[in-house]
């Protein structure tokens, strides 16, 4: 009976600080220690690896005489989670397409709050008006290039982040963004389709 209530309680207690880290880890700005790694994977493994750090070299010292199949299943959900968020091995799709590297845009404009579309949206505007761009996309280093169909101007066409100045006197604008990803990722590219306003 005892047995069991403590298995019971350590459970409880690995869930709850298991629990307590990953909360930890996500209000912090951790860099990405390991590349070509979902960032939302380091932090579950950083967080289980600390769990199991605390309780085998804090609480339980004798775990370190005795090894215990706990231990077994804590590295294995942490070689788990890491295959999962790797880019290049995931089974998810990173690296076929199936999970995006460009998932949308967020717009922002001089007096307006930020508008968030997602790729082949139409966006309506008025002519001779700045928007400040930034891609949504996998945190992975990756190199842009933006293109306008129908001469608008754009602040840095080789930055990821631009500026574009709509064109007066025609109706419409496409805009294209091609996206060179890194960790064998496949090239994307994400389309803004811009009505203008006289």
């Amino acid at each position: 009976m005892r047995t069991g209530r403590s298995l019971i309680f350590v459970i409880l207690a690995n869930g709850m600080s298991i629990g307590a880290l990953i909360f930890f880890f996500n209000t912090l700005p951790i860099p990405m220690l390991i590349p070509c790694i979902y960032p939302l994977s380091q932090r579950l493994a950083f967080a289980l690896s600390t769990s199991l750090f605390i309780h085998v070299f804090m609480i339980n010292r004798i775990w370190l005489m005795r090894p215990k199949p706990i231990i077994l299943i804590y590295l294995f959900i942490v070689v788990l989670i890491l295959w999962l968020g790797s880019y290049p091995f995931s089974p998810l799709g990173f690296s076929t397409g199936h999970i995006p590297v460009v998932r949308g845009f967020i717009m922002t404009r001089f007096g307006r709050p930020a508008l968030s579309i997602t790729s082949g949206e139409i966006l309506t505007m008025s002519g001779d008006s700045i928007t400040e761009i930034k891609p949504i996309t996998l945190p992975v280093d990756m190199t842009c290039i933006w293109v306008s169909t129908n001469g608008g101007a754009l602040d840095d066409p080789k930055s990821c982040d631009t500026a574009y100045l709509s064109p007066g006197g025609v109706a419409y604008d496409r805009l294209k963004l091609l996206v060179q990803p890194a960790c064998h990722l496949p090239n994307a590219h994400g389309v803004i389709r811009i009505s203008i306003q006289p």
